[in-house]
């Protein structure tokens, strides 16, 4: 789990936190030390919230722990050594197919960088793109096999 790009959380997930793990010790880390998205994937599990597959249906991520160029160039990370790649739990596509159409957040995006995706997703509208085959395009959200908790 990766949370540096962020985590959504339901509202009965947010009700264990706060009455189960806030007020027990020996369920969550109290300290500053550790990996913060590590350490509330642990206090999650240990208040019985699981995690989910967040991909889209053809199996791209959706919340992304580096800026786009680095999930598309994958450059910095070249080799399967990298530590991304042994705390993964399902493969990351190369290039064009890594992120999903529906991604909801990257990690390290610096102010510039949300100034520059801002025009290119909100305002640039390319001469003679057809926006009607793109809203046609199969990137429907799967369905998650998951057990989601109801309450």
């Amino acid at each position: 789990m990766s949370g540096g790009a962020g985590y959504v959380l339901s509202k009965e997930a947010v009700r264990r936190f706060h009455d189960l793990a806030l007020t027990d010790a020996s369920l969550c880390h109290a300290g500053d030390g550790g990996a913060e998205d590590a350490e509330m994937g642990k206090c999650m599990m240990n208040v019985g919230v699981k995690s989910v597959d967040a991909r889209d249906n053809f199996g791209r991520f959706r919340f992304l722990p580096f800026r786009p160029d680095n999930h598309l160039n994958q450059r910095e990370w070249n080799y399967q050594d990298f530590w991304y790649f042994k705390n993964i739990k399902y493969p990351e596509n190369p290039g064009m197919h890594c992120c999903s159409d529906l991604a909801i957040s990257f990690h390290y995006v610096s102010p510039e960088l949300m100034v520059l995706l801002e025009y290119l997703i909100y305002h640039l509208r390319p001469y003679g793109l057809n926006t009607e085959t793109i809203d046609d395009a199969p990137t429907r959200n799967r369905v998650n096999s998951s057990t989601v908790l109801h309450y």
